[in-house]
């Protein structure tokens, strides 16, 4: 199959191995330019909070929102969790 490529098996050896000791001195190079991202690139002045009172007020209410969905969604399954429980035990009782 190498013939047909064109490639010769010791010019493929000496490629590999420059290839594997290549990566080893570039990586802390790389891992260096990582570290060096500037923090404007995460944050967004359009969806940031501007903490105004009516910023402040929106996120109370979303708060409380949230509080009131998890209490109806509790609340919801408190009900379903007795009414398996009761068909559990007609089920199971001797009779």
């Amino acid at each position: 199959m190498l013939d047909l490529l064109g490639a010769d098996t010791a010019a493929v050896g000496k490629k590999l191995a420059t290839t594997e000791a290549a990566p080893t001195a570039q990586a802390p190079a790389a891992a260096a330019e990582v570290d060096t991202v500037p923090q404007a690139l995460y944050t967004n002045p359009l969806t940031e909070a501007t903490g105004t009172k009516n910023d402040e007020a929106n996120r109370k209410a979303e708060v409380e929102l949230k509080k009131r969905a998890r209490a109806a969604l509790r609340t919801g399954t408190e009900g379903q969790k007795a009414a398996l429980a009761a068909l559990i035990t007609e089920a199971t009782a001797p009779g």
